[in-house]
Formats: structure tokens, C-alpha cells, sequence
């Protein structure tokens, strides 16, 4: 095998950023504000929950909720099993924003498993759960400081 394995992952992976950073500038959105909503659709949270699934500090996350509150995407509500918790939820238009963005992110995937077999896709996801159970044990350590 020639040279840095994940030289090819790297590349792959700012080129995938870049495009979909542009993609979100366009709709309004900044940092990790699509990764927000994506993973409220997934399933409404709290901010500090949040905060652990999107790899973010909760300072990062509050400021881009407040934002994302202010643009009219999310809203709180109060957590039905504890009262004094408030819970992240998406709005209509945040449900419309999250699957304009889930539609890109199909796009984004489209093109970059064109023309890859099914067999090497599946020998692929094996490997990158490898990965980032490998670099989760990372983003523990880098945690812990």
C-alpha cells in the first residue's frame, strides 16, 4: 500500500465539509447548526445531551441554539418526566430545514459511493465503525483534560 492510509479519508472528508458548508451558508446555517437540528429530528433533547452528540462544548451549542431559536427553527419545551428540564424541539420550519439538509447530505453521499459496490460499501463500514470506536477513545482522553 502506498503512502498515508488516511490521507484519502482526510481529503475526502474537508471536501464533503467544504461543499456542505457552502451548502448551509446558503440556507442561513453556520457551524454546527445542521448537525443541531439533525440530531433533534433524530430525537428531541436537552442541551447538555445535545452537546455530547454533536461533539460540541456547550457553550458552541447554546450559542447556536439561541441562534437557531431567534431564526425560528427550534423551541423549548418542558421535559414531561422533570419539569425543571427543558427539551430542544424543531419547529415546522425546522422540520423543513432538517430534511432540506438530510436531502443534501444524500446528495453528498450519492455522489461519493458512485460506482463503489455494495461489497466493498459494507467492507468499508466495517472499517469506519473500527475507526471511531479507535477515535472515541481519543475524544475521551482529549475530554478528560
Amino acid at each position: 500500500m502506498k503512502g498515508n492510509l488516511l490521507i484519502p479519508l482526510y481529503r475526502t472528508a474537508r471536501i464533503r465539509h467544504l461543499y456542505l458548508k457552502n451548502r448551509m451558508r446558503q440556507m442561513g446555517l453556520a457551524g454546527s447548526m445542521h448537525m443541531i437540528l439533525l440530531r433533534i429530528q433524530e430525537s428531541p433533547c436537552c442541551q447538555d445531551e445535545l452537546g455530547q452528540r454533536v461533539l460540541s462544548d456547550k457553550a458552541a451549542v447554546s450559542r447556536e441554539c439561541a441562534c437557531l431559536e431567534k431564526m425560528g427553527l427550534i423551541e423549548t419545551q418542558a421535559d414531561p418526566a422533570d419539569r425543571r428540564k427543558r427539551i430542544l424541539c424543531l419547529t415546522g420550519a425546522g422540520e423543513r430545514t432538517a430534511r432540506e439538509i438530510s436531502e443534501v447530505n444524500g446528495k453528498i453521499s450519492a455522489s461519493l459511493l458512485k460506482d463503489i459496490s455494495e461489497e466493498d460499501r459494507e467492507v468499508f463500514h466495517r472499517v469506519m465503525e473500527m475507526m471511531e470506536d479507535n477515535a472515541s477513545e481519543l475524544w475521551e482522553e482529549l475530554s478528560a483534560k
